[in-house]
């Protein structure tokens, strides 16, 4: 990087093989540099996201997911849905409840929003209303593991083991 500091590819790479080889402060310093010279670039957003959620460090992710959206004039579900469960990792549930929201009023029968919403409701301690919104995930996309983890977490929570290790 320093033979080629305005190159965003090759921060792009020194922040790809840092990410691969555990180093992740030098992983957000490149991407931090690569959105810096190319900040149109949503792959490079995306990337410094992701890196920032391995990080645990929620409210920066939270801020680059919500730039995200500001590229679109209607935000495609996928992105709204990366905002609401960095959201809910951030604390910002009124944050994720209005991205969830907007997905659930387009396609009730999304799967991975369902389990988003039921797993904000259980942030907010409304079980009963998030068990109801995990069952239709995990009936909708069984696959998504999420969903399953969340029930189970809500029995175990509620002294419910019989229930929790069922799921």
């Amino acid at each position: 990087l320093q033979h080629f500091p305005t190159d965003p590819d090759i921060a792009r790479l020194r922040a790809e093989i840092s990410r691969h080889t555990g180093r992740t402060t030098e992983a957000l310093d490149a991407l931090q540099t690569a959105v810096m010279l190319k900040p149109d670039d949503l792959s490079l957003r995306k990337s410094l996201a992701a890196t920032y959620e391995e990080r645990g460090a929620w409210q920066d992710a939270l801020d680059e997911r919500l730039s995200i959206l500001k590229y679109f004039p209607t935000p495609p579900e996928q992105e709204l849905l990366a905002v609401a469960a960095t959201a809910i990792r951030a604390g910002q549930l009124t944050i994720a409840e209005k991205a969830c929201n907007t997905v659930l009023e387009m396609q009730p029968e999304n799967g991975q929003a369902n389990a988003i919403y039921g797993e904000l409701l259980h942030a907010r301690g409304e079980d009963e209303k998030a068990l109801l919104h995990l069952t239709r995930a995990t009936t909708l996309s069984p696959d998504l593991p999420a969903p399953w983890l969340v029930i189970s977490r809500i029995y175990r929570d509620q002294g419910n083991e019989t229930f929790s290790i069922d799921t």
